[in-house]
């Protein structure tokens, strides 16, 4: 069995990761909906990853006074061979 953090150092050999955090809003429903200046939402933000081939592996609830107020999205891909 390998340990875990070999597994994690396996997977960092493979996989290039990214972290994107979605600002805190007092409904998180609102990231789907809020037009930014550009005139864009959430949404259209994280399609701009699967778009340059980002695959979406977790997301992670930050919680505060029992609500959720923030979510943080990790992407994964194929490390790029030079």
């Amino acid at each position: 069995m390998i340990a875990n953090q070999e597994i994690t150092f396996l997977l960092s050999d493979i996989f290039d990761f990214k972290l994107h955090d979605l600002a805190t809003v007092p409904d998180v429903a609102a990231l789907w909906e809020k037009r930014r200046e550009d005139d864009t939402t959430g949404y259209d933000e994280l399609m701009n990853y699967a778009n340059d081939g980002w695959e979406l592996a977790i997301i992670t609830p930050i919680i505060a006074d029992g609500n959720t107020r923030q979510l943080l999205f990790t992407f994964k891909r194929p490390l790029q061979k030079d």
